[in-house]
């Protein structure tokens, strides 16, 4: 359980918000970030979901919109977490 969670994990709380998904399914997304944060298992999870919405739920430039910003996010949660590794051995 993250004691605090990193702005990456705040975006994607604030994107998952707007996702044209099922409501039940983005709020157990929710709930897996505010208990565990954010693990590669959920960030596939959620890639996987956006990559198979169909024309009727969204069209392809928001897909292809959110799946961009996705990607961003996860990239800089990736870097920040191996900083963090990288600072707490020394120099």
């Amino acid at each position: 359980m993250p004691g605090k969670k990193s702005q990456e994990e705040k975006q994607l709380i604030v994107m998952l918000e707007g996702f044209p998904v099922d409501e039940k399914k983005r709020d157990e997304w929710i709930a897996k970030l505010e208990e565990n944060g954010l693990t590669e298992e959920l960030a596939e999870e959620i890639r996987g979901a956006l990559s198979n919405l169909s024309q009727d739920e969204v069209d392809a430039v928001k897909r292809t919109r959110y799946l961009i910003r996705l990607n961003e996010i996860v990239r800089r949660w990736r870097l920040s977490r191996q900083m963090g590794k990288f600072t707490k051995r020394g120099r």
